[in-house]
């Protein structure tokens, strides 16, 4: 292997080894003393861990940009006023599913109630 290659290697397995084991209890990444992960370069890491076929963590683990896809569509249909049965119909999924991924858009966005799942939302997309 060339030098380059060996180097490049080593960066992308700090930044792995940085991603894996640097988060804060609010989701966000936190800024190593001394190695200087900054999220721009955590952001990078991971799109090329996605390309190379890896599943890694997301980013954040609150917040709207934590919510996979399934769970903003729950959420969504849920903020329109659909009931949890509806919702299972209309996605072809079982109520308990509805029900934990509505548990964990709650978590993500430190909501109390389904009634706060609008506003919470509209924020998101401002």
């Amino acid at each position: 292997m060339t030098t380059q290659l060996l180097d490049r290697q080593a960066e992308l397995t700090a930044i792995a080894d940085a991603l894996t084991g640097a988060q804060a209890g609010n989701g966000t990444l936190v800024v190593l003393e001394g190695g200087g992960l900054d999220l721009a370069l955590a952001e990078r890491a991971h799109t090329e861990l996605v390309a190379s076929g890896a599943q890694p963590r997301r980013l954040r683990e609150t917040g709207p940009d934590a919510l996979t896809p399934a769970e903003r569509r729950v959420a969504g249909m849920a903020a329109e006023g659909m009931t949890n049965r509806a919702i299972a119909q209309g996605l072809f999924v079982s109520e308990k599913t509805v029900e934990t991924q509505l548990r964990s858009v709650y978590r993500k966005l430190d909501l109390g109630s389904r009634s706060q799942l609008p506003d919470a939302l509209a924020a998101a997309a401002t």
